[in-house]
C-alpha cells in the first residue's frame, strides 16, 4: 500500500495575504479615525470620541487616555473603553499617576511607547480596574514634549503586536495638535467668562474705548485731542457705568461718542491732554461733568490706553 500526494509551501504567499489584510485594515481604520476626529472640537469631544468611537474598530477591550495636569507633575485619566467607562462620559475611579510611576508614568517621562507582552514580569506594572496580563502604552507628543498617554491592556499574553503600536502612534500624532489647540482655545473662554463676569458684577463703572481712525501717538497734542474728540466711541461697558449716565443697561452707550452722553466734561481737552502726557493713563483723577440742566456730578477715573 502506498500513499502519493503532493505539498507546497505556501507560507510566503500566507504572509503577503496577512500583511495584505492588515494594511486594508490599516487604511480602514486611519480613516475612520480621521474622518472622525475632525469632526470633534473640545478636549472632551476629542479624547471620549477616541475611546468609545475608534477602540472599537480594534477589538480593544480597554482604553485609557490620560492628559498632564497644569503642573506637569502628573497624569490624570480623561476618557475611558471598557470597565472603567460604565455610564456617558464618566470614568469609574479615576486614577491619578506621577509622571515616572508605573508604566504609563515612565512612558510618560520617557516618552518612548512600551508593548509589554506580560504585565506579570513586569515589576512597574500598576492594576487599575482589573489584572490584565499585556499592555500597549503610547506617548502624546507635541513639539517633543509629552502632554498625555494612550494606554490599553489585555487579559491575553502578548496581545498587542506592532500593528497596533503603528495604529496607536498614529492617533496619538493625529490628535495631539488638536489636543493643544482645544486647550488654548478652552483658557481663552475660560478667561473671556472670568472676564465678562468681573465686568457685569463689578461695583464701579467699567467701559472700553474704541476708535474709528488710527491715531499715530507722533501727531501733536492738540491734533492728537482733536482725533479723539472726533473717533472716540463705547466699544464696551457695563451697566454699572450706563446707570451712571441714566441709562438701563451698557448696550444702550455702545457705538456713542462720549461727548454725546448725557453729562459732558466740562474740562476735556484738560483732561485728555493730561492723559496723553501721563503716557496714556491716569490714576484717581477726578472728573466734573454737567448734564443739560447744568447739574453738576463728580467721578474718579483711572484709564490705561
Amino acid at each position: 500500500t502506498r500513499i502519493w500526494g503532493t505539498q507546497r509551501d505556501i507560507t510566503a504567499r500566507k504572509k503577503m495575504d496577512r500583511k495584505l489584510r492588515e494594511n486594508i485594515e490599516y487604511s480602514t481604520i486611519l480613516n475612520y479615525f480621521t474622518s472622525s476626529l475632525i469632526k470633534q472640537n473640545t478636549v472632551e469631544e476629542i479624547l471620549w470620541d477616541i475611546t468609545q468611537n475608534c477602540f472599537s474598530k480594534l477589538s480593544f477591550v480597554d482604553c485609557v487616555i490620560y492628559l498632564k495636569d497644569e503642573t506637569g507633575t502628573m497624569l490624570l485619566q480623561k476618557a475611558a473603553y471598557g470597565r472603567k467607562n460604565i455610564n456617558g462620559y464618566e470614568i469609574t475611579n479615576p486614577m491619578h499617576l506621577p509622571i515616572g510611576k508605573g508604566i504609563i508614568g515612565s512612558v510618560a517621562r520617557s516618552g518612548i511607547a512600551e508593548i509589554i507582552p506580560d504585565t506579570s514580569v513586569d515589576p512597574r506594572y500598576i492594576v487599575d480596574d482589573k489584572i490584565r496580563l499585556s499592555e500597549i502604552t503610547v506617548p502624546i507628543i507635541n513639539e517633543g514634549e509629552v502632554i498625555g498617554v494612550i494606554d490599553s491592556e489585555h487579559p491575553d499574553k502578548g496581545f498587542f503586536t506592532d500593528f497596533h503600536l503603528s495604529i496607536l502612534q498614529y492617533i496619538a500624532s493625529l490628535c495631539s495638535n488638536k489636543i493643544v489647540r482645544a486647550i488654548a482655545q478652552e483658557k481663552v473662554q475660560k478667561s473671556e467668562v472670568r472676564y465678562r463676569t468681573f465686568v457685569e458684577q463689578s461695583s464701579e463703572g467699567i467701559f472700553r474705548l474704541e476708535f474709528r481712525e488710527s491715531i499715530s501717538v507722533d501727531l501733536p497734542i492738540d491734533e492728537m485731542i482733536l482725533k479723539l474728540e472726533r473717533s472716540t466711541f463705547i466699544a464696551e461697558c457695563n451697566d454699572v457705568f450706563a446707570r451712571m449716565y441714566g441709562e438701563s443697561n451698557g448696550e444702550e452707550l455702545i457705538g456713542k461718542n462720549p461727548k454725546n452722553l448725557k453729562y459732558v466734561n466740562i474740562n476735556s481737552k484738560e483732561r485728555d491732554s493730561k492723559f496723553i502726557m501721563m503716557n496714556f493713563k491716569t490714576f484717581e483723577e477726578e472728573s466734573i461733568e454737567k448734564d443739560a440742566s447744568g447739574n453738576t456730578y463728580y467721578f474718579v477715573c483711572n484709564s490705561l490706553g
